[in-house]
C-alpha cells in the first residue's frame, strides 16, 4: 500500500489499522531490518499500527527444525478479528498448515527477497528438499492476496495472480560516504553470513592471483565466523549491529561471488 492510500477499514479506535507482521528470524536478520523494521515509522504515518512478531532463532535441523518452525507459527499467528492486515515476511509453511492463515480472516501480504523455493546453501541440495521448499512456498503464497518480490527474477519464479516488485532499499541517511572511512590500500571486502562463506572461499585462487600481482592486497571479511582462505592476508571483523555501517571501513573493492546457477 502506498502511503497516500487509505488504510483498510475496521481498524482499532483512533483510526489506525492493525498490522500484524510475522518477521523471519530476529531483528538481526538483514532482510528483517531492511524490509520491515526500517519502515515502521512510514507504516504508522500511513495509518497502520504495526505489531512485529519475530520468529526467533530456530535451532536444530531436519524434522526437529520443522517442528519448531510450526510451533512458532502457532504462537505468532493472530486470531480471527485480531488484525486488519497480515504481513508475512519470508516465512513459509507446509500444507495443510498454510490453511491456518486463512483463519485470520483478513487480507494477507507475503514478502520475499530471496529464492525461497530453493534450499539455502547450508541445507542439503537434494531433489526431495527442492520439492519441499517449492511446495511450502507455493502453499503459503496460495493463501496470500498479494506477493511482494525483491526483483523481477524472483517474480518470474512464482505463480500468483497478484505480484508487485518492491526492491530492497537502504537508509541513505545511514549509508553515505561520510559514514565510512576512506580506503587505506588495495583492500577487497566481503560482508555476509557464514552460510555463504563457501562462495568467497570458492574464489580463493582468484584472490591469491590478485594479491600476487598487486603488492599489499588484503582481504577484509565481515561475518559471524572467520573464513578459510589460506595464502591470503585476511582481516576478519565479527559483524555486530552497532557496526553495521562502519564494517565497510577501508574497503576499496566489494565482491559478492555466487555460483553460476
Amino acid at each position: 500500500m502506498n502511503p497516500t492510500e487509505s488504510p483498510p477499514k475496521g481498524g482499532v479506535a483512533g483510526g489506525s489499522a492493525r498490522l500484524c507482521i510475522l518477521a523471519v528470524g530476529t531483528d538481526r536478520v538483514a532482510s528483517t531490518r531492511y524490509r520491515v523494521l526500517a519502515h515502521l515509522d512510514a507504516m504508522r504515518h500511513a495509518g497502520f499500527e504495526p505489531d512485529v512478531r519475530f520468529e526467533g532463532e530456530i535451532r536444530g535441523s531436519g524434522l526437529l527444525r520443522r517442528i519448531r518452525r510450526l510451533r512458532a507459527l502457532f504462537r505468532d499467528l493472530p486470531r480471527a478479528g485480531e488484525t486488519d492486515l497480515l504481513f508475512i515476511q519470508r516465512r513459509t509453511f507446509p500444507p495443510p498448515f498454510n490453511r491456518l492463515l486463512l483463519r485470520c480472516r483478513c487480507p494477507i501480504v507475503f514478502d520475499m527477497d530471496d529464492a525461497l523455493d530453493l534450499p539455502p546453501p547450508s541445507h542439503p541440495q537434494t531433489a526431495g528438499a527442492r520439492r519441499r521448499f517449492r511446495r511450502n512456498l507455493q502453499a503459503t503464497i496460495g493463501s496470500a492476496d498479494l506477493v511482494l518480490c525483491g526483483n523481477a527474477e524472483l517474480e518470474a519464479r512464482i505463480r500468483h495472480h497478484r505480484v508487485k516488485i518492491l526492491p530492497t532499499p537502504i537508509d541513505c541517511k545511514k549509508f553515505q560516504p561520510s559514514a565510512i572511512a576512506d580506503d587505506h590500500g588495495p583492500a577487497i571486502g566481503w560482508v555476509g553470513h557464514s552460510d555463504n562463506l563457501r562462495f568467497v572461499e570458492g574464489i580463493a585462487g582468484a584472490l591469491r592471483n590478485v594479491a600476487d600481482r598487486l603488492a599489499g592486497t588484503s582481504v577484509v571479511i565481515v561475518a559471524d565466523q572467520a573464513p578459510e582462505l589460506p595464502g591470503l592476508e585476511v582481516e576478519f571483523r565479527r559483524w555486530t549491529l552497532d557496526r553495521e555501517v562502519s564494517c565497510f571501513d577501508g574497503m576499496r573493492v566489494g565482491v559478492m561471488p555466487l555460483d553460476d546457477t
